[in-house]
């Protein structure tokens, strides 16, 4: 069975993360993360992973639900990142039926 974590400063702890999630995709980006995801959007994604609150109303993650968290966070700047090469059309996107997703591609 793996630890469980008390989250004792929210805010903080989603700054922190959402920097290390960005980092894991550009280790030289200067843009503003707020433009790609905000610290109330992330520390509402924490809430949404958490595995329960303890005594004193805290979030509690594992390391499963951490790695959970991570990957979603990562998954949400990449995703606003494709969507702002695409407003300023530097690659294009389409729905795809077939793949139920979006796809994306350069000219």
């Amino acid at each position: 069975m793996s630890e469980v974590y008390a989250i004792i400063n929210l805010e903080k702890y989603a700054g922190m993360l959402r920097s290390k999630a960005a980092a894991s995709i550009s280790k030289s980006s200067n843009e503003d993360l707020n433009d790609f995801v905000t610290i109330q959007q992330t520390a509402g994604m924490i809430l949404e992973h958490s595995i329960g609150k303890d005594e004193d109303g805290r979030p509690l993650l594992d390391d499963g639900s951490h790695a959970e968290l991570f990957k979603s966070i990562r998954q949400r700047i990449f995703n606003s990142g494709l969507s702002k090469l695409a407003a300023k059309d530097i690659v294009e996107c389409a729905w795809d039926d077939e793949k139920n997703d979006m796809i994306f591609w350069t000219n």
